[in-house]
């Protein structure tokens, strides 16, 4: 999963023409991103998706994730219902694919964004929708993480290893998400250093998480190599430990 900054186009080019598994983050950060009753933000998404088309192999289809930073609570409104309503909208403009939205709400503490978070998917699922809720905001700890998950206040948790605790931590929230049917996102900050990085890939294969940040950074080229040459050189290791083990036998 790549971020992009605010390198808008170019980024999100880079990443196509990688095909990068999930993309682009998005960076809605702010009113004028997200724009009037989410209008400038729709057509970003709507833009994504068709990029895809353009210039992506044959074949080619990313899961579209996007961090709204809690602006959809902000410009539609905290109730959950409205809120629904509005993911399932921008659903609807690229019906061919899976949406992931990030931080759709903040609902000023942990309890009320788990209560929150709660009704929000029971009514996407209800509904059939192809889009999927990542909490962020205020699921920080280990403990966090299994409040949310038992919860089932979230599709998919962003375990943010800087702040979930030690390595083994991030990989107890994994193994915590996947107990409960929740998808676990080992995500983190893109200030980390290409050895964070590293440590994060092998803490993800093991677990077997279902996303992965590329980090540090927002250039998208930097983070991609970083994470990809350790998640490919991690495997090719692993198979040819299974190939002599084989042998041996």
């Amino acid at each position: 999963y790549c971020q992009r900054g605010d390198a808008r186009e170019t980024n999100v080019d880079k990443m196509i023409l990688k095909a990068v598994d999930v993309l682009p983050h998005g960076l809605i950060n702010s009113r004028q991103k997200f724009g009037v009753d989410g209008q400038t933000f729709m057509d970003f998404a709507k833009w994504v998706a068709t990029r895809t088309r353009q210039i992506g192999r044959p074949g080619y289809h990313p899961v579209l994730h996007f961090d709204v930073y809690g602006w959809i609570g902000q410009e539609i409104g905290l109730e959950p219902q409205s809120i629904a309503d509005f993911i399932c909208k921008v659903a609807d403009t690229i019906p061919d694919f899976t949406l992931n939205i990030e931080s759709p709400a903040d609902f000023g503490s942990t309890q009320a964004q788990i209560e929150n978070y709660a009704k929000i998917v029971s009514i996407l699922d209800n509904r059939g929708s192809t889009a999927r809720i990542v909490v962020d905001e205020r699921c920080n700890t280990l403990e966090d993480v299994r409040l949310f998950a038992e919860a089932k206040a979230t599709h998919l948790v962003q375990i943010k290893t800087p702040d979930v605790g030690s390595i083994a931590d991030t990989a107890r929230a994994v193994l915590i998400c996947k107990k409960n049917n929740v998808g676990a996102y080992v995500g983190g900050s893109c200030t980390e250093t290409d050895l964070s990085a590293q440590v994060s890939v092998h803490v993800s294969v093991a677990t077997q998480a279902d996303m992965m940040l590329a980090k540090p950074g927002m250039g998208v080229d930097e983070a991609f190599s970083i994470v990809g040459n350790e998640q490919n050189r991690l495997l090719a290791m692993l198979n040819r430990r299974r190939v002599q083990n084989e042998n041996v036998e």
